[in-house]
């Protein structure tokens, strides 16, 4: 316990504050797990037209291309990368950042067991009429390739018309999701692919919120 250092700086805090703790008798132990391609879950911005997909650049709203990372899982690497190009392709707009209508995010839950990718398409609007026509050409569009097709899980739309000082990538309202392709949700058990069909399942749709780290979180 005594080497602090060199320690992640959120490790080196749980330290200190369970050191001041005086009714905590136990040893405090870190876990640590792979240091890449452990988030099985990743929302990124959409910006502009043709549609920029990548991040925020600190402190500001520009949209920073960026489809690969290296703790994503590799199946969010290759379904970002497909589905940005299928954007373009498809002559969808990005949110300009002020005016109604447009992409504005791109959200990936891998399925850990069969590593598919649960995607969902957030759109600045209040109704789903004016888009589903394009979300049916994108879904046709990742499938026409071996690694898209593959990979996608589901294909979900979501409306979120919120204004340009709002940051909240969902919105509350229940009939703001609309499935397009696939099963509502993926299902996780924590624990190996093979033990599966014998332990209960944990099943999530896009809608409920999970950890980014099931490896972690299954640990728990």
């Amino acid at each position: 316990d005594e080497k602090v250092k060199g320690c992640a700086p959120i490790c080196e805090e749980a330290i200190q504050f369970f050191r001041k703790q005086t009714e905590f008798k136990q040893r405090f132990e870190i876990h640590c797990g792979p240091t890449s391609g452990w988030r099985t879950s990743a929302k990124l911005s959409v910006r502009g037209t043709p549609p920029v997909v990548g991040m925020f650049a600190p402190g500001s709203h520009h949209v920073i291309p960026l489809t690969h990372s290296v703790v994503h899982h590799p199946s969010i690497n290759t379904m970002m990368d497909l589905t940005a190009r299928a954007l373009v392709d498809e002559k969808v707009k990005g949110y300009d950042g002020i005016n109604p209508g447009g992409v504005s995010y791109l959200c990936a839950n891998v399925e850990s067991w069969t590593k598919k990718v649960q995607l969902i398409v957030v759109v600045n609007a209040k109704t789903p009429a004016r888009d589903m026509p394009w979300m049916q050409k994108l879904q046709s569009n990742l499938q026409a390739t071996k690694k898209g097709n593959s990979l996608l899980h589901s294909l979900w739309l979501h409306c979120n018309p919120t204004g340009r000082h709002e940051n909240n990538i969902y919105s509350f309202e229940h009939d703001a999701w609309h499935q397009v392709f696939g099963p509502e949700a993926v299902t996780e058990s924590m624990v190996t692919a093979e033990a599966l069909p014998h332990l209960p399942k944990l099943y999530f749709p896009p809608f409920v919120f999970r950890q980014a780290n099931t490896t972690a979180f299954g640990k728990i």
